[in-house]
């Protein structure tokens, strides 16, 4: 029988989470159309490689997997 902590560990490890990842930032797009959502790809990966972003600055940057902007999915990846 499967407990919840062993599923949350299961979670935490299976590509099952979305990652949204921006497409290229160039100096010819403007600030809004870097935060479309049609400039987003997403992935299925795993809670480890997702980050919760409150920070445009570092998401032009570094441009990590981050989590779909949703306060309840911020929150559920926040515990995994």
């Amino acid at each position: 029988m499967i407990t919840n902590k062993d599923l949350i560990e299961k979670m935490k490890r299976a590509p099952i989470l979305v990652g949204i990842k921006k497409k290229k930032f160039s100096s010819k797009m403007k600030e809004s159309d870097f935060n479309d959502e049609d400039n987003d790809n997403c992935y299925l990966t795993t809670a480890s490689e997702i980050f919760v972003n409150d920070e445009l600055i570092y998401q032009r940057v570094f441009n990590p997997l981050t989590a779909p902007k949703n306060q309840y999915l911020e929150e559920f990846y926040k515990v995994l």
